[in-house]
């Protein structure tokens, strides 16, 4: 695989867990690490490392870091500030946030292509909506359509991993409450990295975060990559 994995140093106390990371993406892809400490050309570029801030949560949107993560044609990674890396340098086990959307398909789709190169497993989460309940005197439940709406996230789930080779033994994970909270949570649970989409609006073939990307990166305790909405047409494409 060529192409070039681009680590910012920024001087920041997130550089060196960036740095890290993009080291050992580098490794996984076949591709060269490259530091750098600002903004840059993203041709022949797979994959942009850059450092949480200070506090541990996304880049500022106004510094280099959070220009790259909000507006690269690529996909970008993020390194909480203190992640201590990999003690054998390698990836085990790899989440995807799912929902169906174009979007989750192609993080989905990189998540694979990460856990190949990788030999590693793969977790696929996707969340459902908690259920009102409802009270008819003594009884109480979920309504008749929410039910639905779950075992049709659960089928699409299930198709999503069944379409996965074998060889990376993927999990299905279906989860109740709050999508970020939720998947960060489990990421507890031995996951390396995290995959996830960008927002379904907004520019095509950018990365542009939404609430539960967003959050995922402020929470989770490990690397989170996002992912560039799926290219189109340019016609179509208005700018959003």
């Amino acid at each position: 695989m060529s192409g070039e994995v681009l680590i910012l140093d920024d001087g920041s106390g997130g550089a060196p867990a960036a740095a890290s990371l993009g080291e050992m993406l580098a490794g996984v892809l076949g591709a060269t690490p490259v530091t750098v400490r600002g903004e840059v050309d993203h041709q022949g570029v797979r994959l942009i490392v850059v450092p949480s801030d200070d506090d541990g949560r996304r880049p500022h949107a106004s510094s280099v870091a959070g220009r790259l993560l909000h507006e690269a044609h690529v996909p970008v990674a993020v390194a909480p500030k203190g992640w201590p890396g990999q003690a054998d340098g390698r990836l085990h086990v790899l989440g995807v946030a799912y929902d169906g959307s174009p979007e989750s398909r192609v993080a989905l789709g990189f998540a694979r292509e990460l856990a190949e190169r990788a030999d590693a497993t793969v977790r696929v989460y996707t969340v459902a909506v908690p259920a009102r309940a409802v009270s008819v005197g003594a009884m109480a439940g979920p309504l008749p359509q929410e039910e639905d709406a779950r075992e049709i996230l659960s089928r699409h789930l299930e198709e999503a991993v069944a379409d996965l080779p074998p060889s990376l033994r993927a999990l299905p994970v279906l989860l109740d409450g709050d999508a970020a909270k939720e998947i960060a949570g489990a990421a507890e649970a031995g996951v390396d990295l995290l995959v996830t989409g960008s927002r379904g609006y907004g520019r095509l073939g950018r990365v542009l975060l939404g609430s539960v990307s967003s959050a995922l990166i402020d929470t989770a305790p490990c690397p989170v990559i996002a992912i560039p909405r799926p290219a189109a047409d340019p016609a179509t494409d208005t700018g959003g």
